[in-house]
């Protein structure tokens, strides 16, 4: 029997994924060509990884039902701690999620309560709250 195939990028799609250390109840890969980094949690489902663009931003609303309310506060929370380039590289990578769907974005963070559509929508209004003139 032969040994499974490492999963693929989802967004060079075809790129295979190098594992990197990872603890017995998750399994992290990376990308050798976008240097993006993903994990493999019990669900089987590939999500980026903790403190990916992504994450980053759905930990500001973790807790909450209705995040889609939320999208100014924490567009304005990474304003203020991270640089305008990197600012912008979350906006693109939001763009890229929504224009083009990789991954289930509540189960890239433990615990989400909302809806994987209101996630969606509250990652619409970031980055449109991040690309609005200051």
């Amino acid at each position: 029997m032969s040994a499974p195939s490492a999963p693929t990028c989802p967004r060079c799609q075809g790129t295979e994924l190098r594992a990197s250390p990872s603890p017995t109840e998750v399994a992290f890969f990376e990308c050798p060509r976008c240097a993006r980094r993903f994990a493999r949690h019990d669900t089987g489902a590939l999500t980026e990884r903790w403190l990916e663009p992504l994450s980053l931003v759905l930990y500001g609303v973790i807790f909450e039902l209705h995040p889609q309310r939320e999208a100014t506060r924490v567009a304005a929370m990474l304003r203020s701690q991270q640089e305008a380039a990197r600012c912008e590289l979350i906006a693109r990578e939001i763009r890229a999620e929504l224009a083009a769907p990789t991954q289930p974005v509540r189960e890239i963070l433990p615990g989400m309560r909302a809806s994987e559509g209101d996630l969606r929508e509250f990652l619409r209004g970031v980055a449109d709250a991040l690309d609005a003139p200051r």
